[in-house]
């Protein structure tokens, strides 16, 4: 029958795995700007046509407005070598 079995769209055993889990709670609720905001800018960066040497940002797994970000130490400074591990958290009415 049609409509009946599993369901689908992130659920082992009953329990939602967090990807899956941030997906829907951030499409179960009223998409505010600062989400559609956010959700551009981790587009942008994710497919950029050139992408930023030594520095990378994306969403946690459990919050979309706190971002992991890693940044390089810049060759020709004191910094070289190092990987700088940053939290960025937007407010909720992000851009403003």
């Amino acid at each position: 029958m049609r409509g009946r079995g599993a369901p689908r769209g992130g659920y082992r055993g009953g329990r939602q795995t967090g990807v899956a889990m941030l997906r829907n709670t951030i499409l179960s609720k009223e998409q505010t700007n600062s989400t559609r905001r956010l959700q551009k800018d981790y587009q942008e960066l994710k497919n950029a046509m050139v992408p930023l040497v030594g520095v990378s940002a994306a969403p946690t797994d459990d919050d979309f407005f706190t971002w992991h970000a890693n940044i390089r130490g810049p060759e020709t400074t004191a910094f070289y070598g190092g990987v700088f591990h940053l939290e960025i958290k937007f407010p909720k009415d992000y851009p403003m």
